[in-house]
C-alpha cells in the first residue's frame, strides 16, 4: 500500500495530550456497569459499488476508506490517560493503536431481516467500551436483505456529543458517488507527556480559569446595569434549572433500575410530513416530535395494567450550545427540562400545549442556567448528577439532532437511514433520538431490555400518536420515506 508523509494536522498538534473539559469528564463519572455512556447509531447502506460476487461486502475496502479518513478524525487514535492525577483524564495518542480492534465484520444468518439487525444492534449496544484503547468501535454488518448492509457505530459520549458526531459521520462520507478513495497517511503517535508537563498545563489552565473569572467580574464593575441583569438572569434560570431537577419526576415504570442489557428499536417519518404539521400549527419540529412522543408514552403506559398512569413525564431535552460553526469535539450542550402531557387525550390541545411548554422553557433561561452548569467544578457536577439519579430527576431523555438535507455515500454506496442511540442514564429505562437526513426523520428507540420487553409496541404507538396529528393537516396518510439515489454509471464491484 502506497502512502503519503505524515499528515500537516498532525504536524500542525505541537502539544502531546489535550485535558477532558470537564463536561466531557462528567460522562466518565455517569457511566457504570449497568449505564454504559456511548452515543451510536445503525446506519444502513446499499452495497452498490461495495458488492462483491456471491452478494458479499468488500470488507477490507471499507476498512482501507476508514483508515484513510483517520487524518481527520485525530481523537479517533487517542486513549484516556489517568496519570499522574487520577483525577484528572487527558487524551494521549495509543502508540499501540491497531484498527483491527475498532473496525469489525459481522453478517447476520439467513434471511437478513430488520427484526435480525435490530437485534444485532441491542446486542452491540449493549457493551462497553474498553476504557484502555481509543472509545470506538465500528461494526460492519453483512447478510441484510434486499442487497443492503450496516455500519454500527459506538463513541463514547466524553468524545462526541450529537452535533460532534455528525460532524465526524462526515469526515466517513461523501455528497457524491465517485469520489476516488483516499490513500492512508502514515501516523506516528506523539510521545506521551512526562509528569511536569501534565502538572504545568493543568496549573496553566487554572491560572486561566482564574483570570477569566477576573474579567467578567471587571466588565460587570464597568457595566453594571447590563451585567447585573445577565447575571441575574442567570441566576434566576439556575434555581429554575436545579430547583425543578431537585423534585422527583412523576413515577414511572420507566424509571427502575436498569440492566446492562438493551433493545433497540427504529421508525422513519418524511420530513414534508413533519413539516406540514408544524406550518400547520405554527409550532416548531422539536413541537411535533414532543407532542408525538406524548400521544404514544400515553397510549403506551395505558397498556401497561397495574402500572402508575402519570399525567406528565419530565424530560430532558438537550440543546446545543456551539458558537457559529465550531467544530470542536467533546461536548457541547446545555439541557432543557421539559413536562410532557400525557392527560390530554386530543392531539390538537396535546401539541399546542407541548408546544407552549417548549417556548416557556426556552424563555426560562434554563440552557443558559445549564450552559455555566457545564463549566463548573467537577465535584460540584458529580454531586448533582448523584442527586438526579437517586432522586429519578427526569423520566426520560428526547434528542433531536439536524443531519445533512442532502444524501451521503460510503466509498460510492449510498447512505439509506440513520438510526441514532442516546445512552441511558441510571434509573432511566427508554432514551428517544432523532436524526433528519436527506428528507427523512429517523428515530432510534434505545431502551433497558427488562424494563420495556414490548417496545416494537411503542414504535407502533409512536406512528399511531404522529397519524393522529398527520389527520389534522391535509394530508390524507404518511408519505413514503425518501430514497437516496445511486447514480447508476457507478459500477459495482464484479
Amino acid at each position: 500500500m502506497n502512502t503519503t508523509t505524515i499528515s500537516s494536522a498532525n504536524q500542525r498538534r505541537a502539544a502531546n495530550f489535550e485535558p477532558l473539559s470537564a463536561q466531557d469528564r462528567l460522562f466518565l463519572l455517569c457511566e457504570s456497569g449497568s449505564a454504559h455512556m456511548h452515543v451510536g447509531a445503525a446506519l444502513v447502506f446499499d452495497r452498490g459499488p461495495l458488492s462483491q460476487t456471491g452478494g458479499s461486502i468488500n470488507f477490507e475496502r471499507i476498512r482501507q476508506h476508514v483508515a484513510a479518513r483517520l487524518k481527520d478524525m485525530p481523537r479517533y487514535r487517542q486513549r484516556l490517560s489517568f496519570a499522574p492525577l487520577k483525577s484528572r483524564p487527558h487524551w494521549v495518542d495509543d502508540d499501540t493503536f491497531d484498527l483491527t480492534h475498532h473496525v469489525h465484520h459481522l453478517r447476520v444468518p439467513h434471511p437478513g431481516t430488520d427484526v435480525q439487525l435490530k437485534q444485532l444492534c441491542g446486542h452491540l449496544f449493549s457493551q462497553r467500551l474498553d476504557r484502555n484503547r481509543p472509545l470506538w468501535e465500528l461494526f460492519v454488518v453483512e447478510g441484510l436483505e434486499h442487497g443492503r448492509f450496516a455500519l454500527v457505530a459506538k463513541t463514547h459520549h466524553c468524545m462526541v456529543d450529537g452535533i460532534g458526531g455528525t460532524q465526524l459521520m462526515a469526515a466517513l462520507l461523501d455528497p457524491i458517488a465517485t469520489r476516488a478513495d483516499d490513500e492512508p497517511q502514515t501516523w506516528l503517535p506523539r510521545p506521551q507527556p512526562s509528569t511536569k508537563e501534565v502538572l504545568q498545563l493543568e496549573f496553566s489552565r487554572q491560572l486561566a480559569q482564574s483570570f477569566s473569572w477576573g474579567k467578567q467580574l471587571r466588565s460587570m464593575v464597568q457595566t453594571p446595569g447590563n451585567s447585573a441583569a445577565r447575571l441575574g438572569e442567570q441566576v434566576f434560570g439556575l434555581s429554575q434549572f436545579i430547583g425543578t431537577g431537585l423534585w422527583p419526576a412523576p413515577d414511572c415504570i420507566l424509571n427502575r433500575s436498569i440492566s446492562a442489557q438493551r433493545r433497540f428499536e427504529w421508525l422513519s417519518l418524511n420530513l414534508d410530513d413533519v413539516k406540514c404539521i408544524k406550518t400547520k400549527f405554527g409550532a416548531t419540529v422539536n413541537d411535533v416530535v414532543m407532542a408525538t412522543i406524548a400521544g404514544a408514552l400515553r397510549k403506551f403506559l395505558q397498556g401497561r395494567p397495574g402500572a402508575p398512569r402519570p399525567t406528565q413525564l419530565r424530560t430532558l431535552v438537550p440543546v446545543n450550545v456551539r458558537q457559529g460553526s465550531d467544530a470542536e469535539l467533546g461536548n457541547h450542550v446545555a439541557a432543557l427540562l421539559v413536562h410532557l402531557p400525557l392527560a390530554i387525550s386530543d392531539p390538537r390541545r396535546r401539541l399546542i400545549n407541548v408546544a407552549a411548554r417548549m417556548r416557556s422553557a426556552k424563555a426560562s433561561q434554563q440552557a443558559e442556567a445549564a450552559k455555566m452548569l457545564s463549566g463548573a467544578a467537577i465535584p460540584l457536577l458529580a454531586t448533582l448528577m448523584r442527586f438526579a439519579d437517586r432522586l429519578k430527576s427526569f423520566n426520560l431523555v428526547v434528542t433531536n439532532v439536524p443531519g445533512p438535507p442532502i444524501p451521503l455515500y460510503l466509498a460510492g454506496a449510498p447512505l439509506r437511514q440513520v438510526f441514532p442511540q442516546v445512552p441511558l442514564f441510571i434509573n432511566q429505562g427508554l432514551g428517544i433520538a432523532l436524526f433528519s437526513y436527506a428528507g427523512n426523520l429517523h428515530w432510534g428507540l434505545n431502551a433497558d431490555r427488562d424494563l420495556v420487553p414490548d417496545i416494537a409496541m411503542l414504535k407502533d404507538a409512536l406512528l399511531d400518536s404522529f397519524d393522529e396529528l398527520l389527520a389534522l393537516t391535509q394530508r390524507p396518510k404518511r408519505a413514503k420515506s425518501n430514497v437516496v439515489p445511486w447514480p447508476g454509471h457507478v459500477k459495482a464491484a464484479s
